[in-house]
């Protein structure tokens, strides 16, 4: 079974949901698609469209809410706009980056299911960044085809574009600059999470750099410690 395309999507689904992490290229991905957008997170937008949600639907579509999250209850009704429409396919793009809190969410009435398709974005691949061939493809791997290549590289390169990062904007940046900026989004989304979740910076630090150390080698749970 093939990976369906954002296009393939949008001639699905009667509305596509783009998620992802902050800053990976959600909006300017989906702006190339749309013909008309909202951002709700515009706080006097928001205000009018929590007085009526209809003004959130209204443009030209494929139409893009941007950060949608604001105001949960509008997937509800992106849901029975598409009901409406005969489930007519490419109505609506909902991006966002933040997960609704779950007071939002249990103002949600309905799943979406089979009306809102869910296309997860991620930061860019070494290929996209300009940094591998693309010669060998994971998905033709699955397909068991192999086509065997070289390339010179070593650890230090390999651990350089690791700490930049695959973000669009600094696809042509400095390494030593793009790793300032990877360090900042670090410390800034930790932040966040620790306002809105009531966290410790220095705990959410702790649990990042224990996740990081796992990464990539075998760990396990034991008595609440994880180990590798």
């Amino acid at each position: 079974m093939g990976i369906l395309t954002p296009k393939e999507y949008l001639a699905t689904f009667g509305a596509v949901e783009v998620s992802g992490p902050k800053w990976c290229g959600k909006t300017w991905t989906s702006l190339a698609f749309a013909e008309s957008v909202i951002h709700l997170d515009d706080w006097e937008v928001k205000a009018l469209v929590e007085a009526d949600l209809s003004i959130a639907l209204n443009g030209k579509q494929p139409h893009l809410i941007d950060e949608w999250q604001e105001t949960p209850q509008i997937r509800d009704a992106v849901r029975r706009s598409v009901d409406t429409s005969g489930n007519k396919p490419g109505a609506y793009i909902l991006t966002g980056s933040a997960a609704p809190t779950k007071a939002a969410k249990e103002r949600v009435l309905h799943s979406g299911a089979g009306r809102i398709g869910r296309l997860r974005m991620r930061p860019m691949s070494l290929f996209e960044m300009g940094h591998s061939s693309g010669i060998i493809s994971l998905s033709r791997l699955f397909d068991g085809i192999f086509e065997y290549a070289e390339k010179e590289t070593g650890i230090e390169e390999l651990a350089l574009h690791v700490c930049c990062g695959g973000w669009p904007a600094v696809k042509d940046m400095d390494p030593v600059r793009a790793q300032k900026v990877a360090r900042q989004y670090i410390d800034e989304m930790i932040s966040y999470t620790a306002e809105k979740t009531g966290k410790r910076v220095s705990v959410l630090h702790g649990l990042l750099r224990s996740i990081s150390r796992n990464i990539g080698v075998l760990f396990g749970l034991t008595s609440g410690y994880v180990y590798s």
